[in-house]
């Protein structure tokens, strides 16, 4: 797993021209079209909302949180660096945040490679945005962004049309694992509200041999539904990957290796995903209530080490389908973590919080009853 991220979906793509020097732009009039803030240049971008911003989901830090992504293609033969992205409510002046520096490196995949902001000769990058709220504070219903780069020495901006937010249900569910030390990270290329769930013991996920699946403190424990539903799809005979080996197939139907996908009565399927080779419990069409065995987690598919990921989708299809906003009843928050050379460093809250209602944010260590 390495501790990183992973995310996915589409809808069109619009074709923006990159602007020359001294052609500054404003952000794009509500209404208007992309064709209408084109502009005739020596180089493009392709600029594509994967999924607009879903209803905003309350995390740890007591924040509403719109978490959405967008895609830019570099379609010209020279590279380019961005710069920056600066994001608008649509209808009022001044932004309400700008990524650059640090903060765009962290949010910024480029033609595969985490923390760059240049995106090679007709490569792609994806930006993972995510823009937080106070509890009292009225959330936008549109936005609006401008993105800031830089080829062959010129700089430019070129913008995005309004981005509606979409006012999804919030769909509230269980935990799907028990016990303590569970450390949420949240993926980047997969889908945008699923956490990959680890346990830590002190400042490490294993103890004993890394090359051993048994070795992690999560190996082998056993997987809850989340809610009430019925299976509709599972895979089991996925052979288990060496943990810190690369991870998985390029397939990305082997990407969630052994799974199961449930239709909550709710709404939304949820997915369990990493199972391990023969670990599945559950079959197609099978009724299940909140707390059933599932499965046993495993390190299968595009995983490096035992874990659990787990996510709310709007279809069946595991990792080709887009995430819908949910949150946990239940979880004690006790700690926030920090990576380093491999290590998990938990920092305490003091004392342990009750959160109810809430989605973890990354690197939170929690517990469920």
């Amino acid at each position: 797993m390495s501790l990183r991220r992973s995310r996915n979906t589409t809808i069109g793509l619009i074709l923006l021209g990159l602007l020359g020097v001294g052609c500054a732009s404003t952000p794009a009039q509500e209404g208007q079209s992309a064709r209408e803030i084109q502009v005739a240049t020596t180089a493009s971008l392709g600029l594509d909302v994967l999924a607009a911003p879903a209803r905003a989901v309350t995390m740890t830090d007591e924040r509403r949180h719109l978490l959405y992504e967008f895609s830019i293609e570099n379609t010209s033969s020279a590279a380019l660096r961005i710069e920056g992205i600066d994001v608008y409510e649509a209808g009022h002046a001044g932004r309400i945040a700008a990524y650059e520096g640090e903060s765009l490196a962290r949010a910024m995949v480029s033609s595969g490679t985490e923390g760059s902001t240049t995106i090679s000769a007709h490569g792609g990058a994806v930006l993972f945005l995510d823009l937080a709220w106070p509890l009292d504070q009225p959330l936008p219903s549109a936005l609006l962004h401008r993105v800031r780069a830089e080829r062959l020495g010129k700089l430019a901006s070129v913008e995005l049309p309004r981005v509606e937010v979409e006012r999804q249900k919030t769909i509230s569910v269980g935990g799907p694992l028990k016990g303590d030390g569970l450390v949420t990270v949240k993926p980047a290329l997969a889908q945008r509200f699923a956490v990959d769930f680890v346990r830590v013991v002190g400042d490490a996920t294993s103890a004993g041999d890394p090359g051993k699946n048994e070795s992690y403190f999560l190996y082998g424990a056993e997987v809850f539904a989340a809610a009430p539903g019925h299976i509709v799809d599972v895979r089991g005979d996925v052979p288990e990957n060496v943990p810190r080996t690369r991870a998985g197939s390029d397939d990305l139907g082997l990407s969630p290796g052994n799974f199961v996908v449930e239709a909550l009565d709710g709404g939304g399927f949820a997915l369990y995903a990493h199972l391990q080779h023969g670990g599945v419990r559950v079959q197609p069409g099978q009724r299940v209530q909140r707390g059933d065995v599932l499965g046993l987690v495993g390190n299968t598919g595009s995983s490096t080490e035992p874990q659990l990921h787990f996510n709310v989708m709007e279809g069946a299809a595991p990792f080709r389908s887009k995430g819908l906003p949910y949150v946990f009843d239940s979880f004690a928050w006790k700690a926030s973590a920090q990576v380093a050379a491999g290590d998990v460093h938990p920092i305490p809250t003091a004392p342990p919080e009750w959160r109810r209602g809430r989605l973890p944010s990354n690197l939170d260590v929690i517990a469920f009853q």
